[in-house]
């Protein structure tokens, strides 16, 4: 469950993770941290950014939107292991109509990641961006948790030409 904690800052109000567990009778409260979704005004023009949280293969799974002429997403995924809930996998993706969209998608479990970079076609103007795609390896040890994990402010520099923030 995601809660505004009426804690206000440059970017709107805080907010917190509360996880759940099933008890013998009720469903009691596991954890409770600040991190893995970003403030209520940070999604630019679109506003809030939080889209959605769920849970997926024993994973919380958080979604974020934003921007304005280019929208940026990011999907990151936390398995709960070593005691803590761990960042495992994180998709980013941006775009902006008739140019481009670049993904990075970021298995932390294996350390693989993809890039794609992808030209659009419009009616008034055709990209000349032309189709990239490439593969990269980079090992986060320790990994990223959830308690205090801000999204799209971990920089990965893979080489000269290739920095990412997931």
């Amino acid at each position: 469950v995601i809660y505004d904690n009426g804690k206000k800052g440059e970017m709107g109000t805080e907010r917190e993770v509360h996880i759940f567990k099933k008890g013998t009778s009720n469903w009691e409260l596991w954890e409770q941290v600040i991190g893995g979704v970003l403030p209520s005004e940070h999604g630019g023009l679109l506003g809030d950014p939080f889209a959605e949280i769920g849970i997926e293969r024993g994973c919380i799974v958080i979604e974020h939107f934003g921007g304005s002429r280019w929208k940026w997403n990011y999907t990151h995924r936390f398995r709960h292991q070593n005691e803590q809930w761990e960042l495992i996998g994180a998709t980013i993706g941006s775009s902006a109509n008739c140019e481009y969209a670049e993904i990075w998608d970021y298995n932390l479990s294996n350390g693989k990641i993809e890039y794609t970079k992808e030209g659009m076609e419009c009616e008034e103007q055709i990209t000349s961006v032309e189709d990239q795609k490439a593969q990269f390896e980079h090992i986060s040890d320790p990994k990223p948790t959830l308690d205090g994990f801000y999204p799209g402010n971990n920089e990965l520099k893979l080489s000269e030409e290739n920095t990412f923030y997931f």
